[in-house]
């Protein structure tokens, strides 16, 4: 499994300086268990690893090496405040777009939704990222990566981040992408 050490030095500037960009999935950090389904916020867990996910946002060493993003965020209260808490304000967000699209409390929302909202806000020339939910995340982890690393990919917990390579100057393609880096919180117990 990589860690959020893995290949890092690899792809710290190749952002910058080659044919490729970067699309990074989030799933949104832990949300307290309660109703309705859309406006569940944040645990303190949850607080916890957004707090997490803004250090690593804000380290040119780890996920901030991967940014700038255009960032599309599921419009349900916990991916909001996921966003607000773990990226808000840091040099890996350059743009931000919420969707009620990509929310799946309502509807199941696949892969190739995820991808169609990503179309409509890719500027084709800059790295991407998404804060979604479970299952949506996992299956567009998987329809996203080449057969390649495709076995790299296990498990998508809350607060997880997953970066892949895809092309510049190119619409994101599924199948076609390398899983690059994956940030894991620490568990912790309750």
């Amino acid at each position: 499994m990589l860690s959020r050490y893995d290949l890092l030095d690899t792809y710290r500037d190749i952002g910058k300086t080659s044919d490729v960009r970067f699309l990074t999935v989030i799933r949104h950090c832990a949300a307290e268990n309660t109703t309705p389904d859309y406006d569940r916020t944040l645990s303190s867990l949850g607080r916890e690893q957004a707090g997490q996910l803004r250090a690593w946002a804000c380290d040119p060493d780890a996920l901030g090496a991967f940014g700038p993003t255009t960032c599309v965020v599921s419009a349900a209260a916990r991916t909001r405040e996921t966003y607000a808490l773990g990226l808000a304000g840091t040099p890996f967000v350059r743009s931000l777009e919420f969707s009620e699209l990509i929310y799946n409390g309502v509807r199941d929302v696949t892969a190739h939704d995820l991808v169609r909202v990503l179309h409509d806000i890719d500027p084709v020339s800059e790295s991407l990222s998404v804060i979604a939910h479970n299952p949506s995340v996992m299956d567009l982890a998987f329809a996203l990566v080449d057969q390649e690393s495709v076995d790299t990919l296990n498990s998508f917990e809350v607060g997880t981040a997953m970066v892949f390579e895809i092309h510049r100057d190119r619409p994101l393609e599924l199948g076609t992408n390398r899983l690059v880096a994956t940030f894991h919180q620490e568990r912790v117990s309750n």
